[in-house]
This record gives C-alpha cells, sequence and structure tokens, in this order.
C-alpha cells in the first residue's frame, strides 16, 4: 500500500445546507429539534490508534470533515489529539465560522498540513469567509479551493466570480497562484426523489475556466475521478490541452480514493456515488482490513459489470444501481 487516506467525519453539525451534500439523506440535522452528533475525542481517539496500526502514515494521510468540522464542540481537543500522535491531516472547512475558532486552532496545529476550502458560501457568509480566507493566507499551510458547480448557467457563473476573487486575494498575500490549488466538482443536487437530471457542463466549464484565468490562475482539476464521466469527449481533450487536469483511470478503492468514517462511526467509500458502505471501522481490525473488505464489496458488487467510469462507458450500466454516477449521460437515474 502506498500510504493511508481516510476522512473523518467528527460532527453532523453544519452552518450551511448545501443541495449536493452527500450527508443530507444520512444523517445530516433536517429536523428542528433534532440533536447533533459529534465523534467523542475517546471515539476519536481510538479511531486514530486503529488507523496508524497500518503504517504508512504519510503526508496528509488523514483528513477532518463534518459537517463543519470546526463547530465540533471539542474541535481544540481533537486538534490536540492528533497533534499527540503527530499524524499529518487537514481539514476540509467551508470556514464561515467565528475567526476565533481559526486563529485560536493554528498555534496549536503544528501538523497541519494544508486546508481544502469550500468556497460554496451562501451570500450572508461572505463578509466572514472572506476574513478567514485570508488568515488562511498568511499562514505557510498549503490551500485548495474547492466548488462544486450545479446545472445551472448562472450559478457555475457564480461560482466563477467566488473563485475569481479567492484567486486575487491569495495572489496579494502570497506573490502568486503557482501553489494554490482549484478543484471542480461538476455534480447535480441529491435529489430527495432519487433522481438526477442530466447536464452537459462542458461549456459552462469553459467560461468558468477562463474567468478563473483573468485573476491569474492557470491550474485547476477535477475534484473526483468520477466528474469527468459528465464532461463530453470533446471537452475533456480541450481541457487537457490546456492543462487542466482530468482524472483518468478506473474509478476503484485500487485509485487511491480514501474512505470516509462517518460520525455513527460507519464507513463508506466513493460517498458522491454512495455506493459501498460498511457497518462500523470496530468491525475490523485495522485500517487495511478495512479496505480490503470494501475492495471485496467492489469486486461483488461492480466489477463482474466490468464497469469503468469514463466517457465511452458513461450510463451503460444499470441506472438502479448507478446511485449518482455518470449522471449527465442519462435523461434520469432512479
Amino acid at each position: 500500500m502506498q500510504g493511508l487516506t481516510m476522512n473523518i467525519s467528527i460532527t453532523n453539525d453544519c452552518n450551511r445546507r448545501c443541495q449536493y451534500c452527500f450527508q443530507r439523506s444520512w444523517y445530516l440535522p433536517q429536523k428542528v429539534g433534532q440533536s447533533v452528533k459529534e465523534m467523542s475525542v475517546e471515539d476519536f481517539e481510538q479511531l486514530l490508534i486503529w488507523f496508524v496500526k497500518s503504517i504508512p502514515v504519510q503526508h496528509d494521510s488523514l483528513k477532518l470533515l463534518g459537517g463543519e468540522p470546526l463547530l465540533h464542540s471539542r474541535i481544540y481537543d481533537i486538534i490536540n489529539t492528533l497533534e499527540q500522535w503527530r499524524v499529518p491531516y487537514s481539514i476540509i472547512s467551508n470556514i464561515s465560522v467565528d475567526s476565533s475558532i481559526i486563529t485560536k486552532l493554528l498555534p496549536i496545529a503544528h501538523h497541519l498540513s494544508g486546508w481544502l476550502v469550500n468556497s460554496d458560501y451562501p451570500s450572508n457568509q461572505r463578509e466572514v469567509f472572506i476574513t478567514n480566507f485570508k488568515v488562511l493566507c498568511s499562514t505557510t499551510n498549503s490551500i485548495s479551493v474547492s466548488t462544486t458547480v450545479l446545472p445551472d448557467s448562472t450559478e457555475i457563473q457564480k461560482a466563477a466570480f467566488r473563485i475569481k476573487e479567492l484567486v486575487e486575494i491569495y495572489k496579494s498575500i502570497r506573490g502568486n497562484t503557482e501553489s494554490l490549488n482549484i478543484r471542480l466538482s461538476p455534480n447535480s443536487p441529491n435529489p430527495s426523489n432519487g433522481q438526477f437530471v442530466s447536464y452537459d457542463f462542458s461549456a459552462d466549464l469553459a467560461n468558468f475556466f477562463n474567468i478563473a484565468w483573468s485573476a491569474g490562475q492557470t491550474q485547476a482539476n477535477f475534484d473526483c475521478k468520477i466528474n469527468y464521466c459528465e464532461l463530453t469527449e470533446n471537452a475533456i481533450n480541450e481541457f487537457r490541452k490546456a492543462g487542466i487536469g482530468i482524472p483518468t483511470g478506473q474509478c476503484t478503492p485500487n485509485s487511491g480514493c480514501p474512505f470516509d468514517v462517518l460520525v455513527d462511526g460507519s464507513i463508506i467509500w466513493c460517498s458522491s456515488a454512495n455506493f459501498i458502505k460498511l457497518k462500523s471501522w470496530r468491525d475490523y481490525a485495522d485500517y487495511d482490513q478495512a479496505m480490503k473488505a470494501i475492495t471485496d464489496l467492489w469486486t461483488e458488487k461492480w466489477k463482474s459489470m466490468s464497469m469503468k467510469c469514463n466517457w465511452q462507458t458513461c450510463g451503460k450500466f444499470n441506472p438502479a444501481l448507478c446511485h449518482g454516477l455518470c449522471i449527465a449521460k442519462n435523461e434520469f437515474i432512479k
């Protein structure tokens, strides 16, 4: 194994309600009075011990996410636990939280390697988001900025201008944008009725890149190995010529994708597709055993279909099993 990668959802509390969030239908609080769930610091440490049994643990091996991880009531204890075990980690956050949370966290986060910042903020969160983004730019941590573009030309253009502003801020503080990573995720709203609307993102994403490029950003990549299923062959070739990263190869557990441990302890692999889930990490002796279980499930469920996630095969599989894969090549996936 080249190295371990795992995402841990430490809370389901969140200050956003994104349409595309894979957690909406699982355990994100949706009703008034429904309690917030958090992973206890004690359980987090046990999970960490379980994780480091399998070696090597490498740079950026572990990511904290939520919900919004910075809303965990004991976030500083979580960070201190990571620091005690000297595990390199990064944080996936919308950074639209009270600025004091971040400024208090940074001095104790010595093994924090970077931030993956979700830039899809609503207008009422813009001020705090921009303030916190400037703070992050003033550190030495790596920064990736992600945006999920939904099938709507107007919304995609808004996302482009949000990215453009962040590129300009980053450049004004760090001097250049060479180390800034822009991650795009073409997607559809996570539907309550199980149907995904067909949409070809190609023209809108070309527009997106032109706007981002005008701010001086010269590189970007797609966030997930399944997203290029939503682009046409011609678009893929054009994006490659422009130097924009397009993931290729088979979408499998062996492709290096991490799995997510949710607040309730269950494990999912490839969360945006939602097709492999294990009951609990405690059912397995260590990370390696859990990954083997995921790989075995993949083999049983998908490899028999010779499924490859690319534009040539997009949409040619049983839509009842697809759950979000290749959404642009089908009228509907039920």
